[in-house]
């Protein structure tokens, strides 16, 4: 068992190397639309309105940050290459599903209050005779880094299953957050819950929430892939960074399950903190 839990972890040493590395990166999402990305004026008080599940247009640089062996990136390519191959996938794909509008990768992948948030972008552009359209440079270039992470236990993935923020017992500390259910809280009926953890039983929620724990990490991703929005009817550009030659720089938030035999595959629960990092617990309206 010791072995087990050896290997489930990050390399010894790695949360002592992440302190050792400050940063003043905002980790915030930014609804100015901005000056140099508007190519139609017109659309510059319609594009406010709009819940965008992506910033466009975020971070843009002409190169991409060279790792050397003190980044976090030299870091997680040489210790934790697979997970960095899959979040970059990840990443690739979600970019290319809001393109495609592919919504059998959005409700197998994606937190439904990130689906939520789609849906309405997808109406709202509708309403406005816009999409979607892909700047997809050959070769695609991406480089990927874990900016933080930490142990949530006590609160599913699916925020959808957990109760309000008056129904727990809530302890915060660096790297590990623990949510308990307050005894007399009132049960909910969580069996028509579509859940993206396939280990899940409806019945047994409840007898589950006290031990369940997920890893929940935050993964910066810059890339030549962007979007961009163009008229619903040709290509004539109205919002977006359209040069082939530089890079945009998102921020995904994923999580899995914390368990040593049952590994769940990673759900994306936020991107560019459209939802301010969709919280664990709802809270609660007084």
């Amino acid at each position: 068992m010791q072995f087990l839990r050896r290997i489930s972890k990050e390399p010894k040493g790695f949360r002592a190397f992440q302190r050792q590395l400050s940063t003043t990166k905002d980790f915030t999402y930014d609804p100015e639309i901005k000056p140099m990305l508007l190519k139609n004026r017109t659309y510059k008080d319609f594009l406010k309105t709009i819940p965008f599940p992506i910033q466009i247009g975020r971070g843009i640089t002409t190169e991409l940050n060279q790792p050397n062996v003190l980044s976090k990136a030299f870091y997680l390519k040489t210790f934790l290459y697979a997970a960095s191959e899959t979040w970059t996938k990840l990443a690739k794909d979600y970019i290319k599903a809001l393109h495609e509008e592919n919504f059998d990768f959005f409700e197998k992948t994606v937190e439904k209050n990130l689906v939520d948030k789609i849906r309405q972008f997808y109406a709202a552009t509708e309403a406005g005779n816009i999409r979607l359209d892909l700047i997809e440079p050959e070769p695609e270039k991406f480089n990927t880094t874990m900016e933080k992470d930490k142990i949530v236990k006590g609160a599913f993935i699916e925020r959808q299953l957990n109760y309000g923020d008056t129904d727990y017992m809530v302890n915060i500390r660096p790297g590990k957050e623990t949510y308990e259910l307050k005894p007399k809280t009132a049960r909910i009926d969580f069996s028509k819950v579509i859940m993206l953890d396939q280990f899940l039983n409806p019945d047994d929620i409840d007898k589950d929430r006290k031990n369940y724990k997920k890893n929940q990490y935050l993964i910066e991703i810059q890339t030549n892939l962007k979007l961009i929005l163009v008229k619903k009817h040709g290509d004539e550009i109205v919002y977006g960074n359209d040069d082939f030659d530089n890079f945009e720089t998102h921020y995904m938030q994923v999580e899995n399950r914390r368990d040593f035999f049952q590994t769940t595959p990673y759900v994306i629960t936020d991107f560019d903190f459209i939802l301010a990092g969709n919280p664990h617990i709802k809270k609660t309206v007084m």
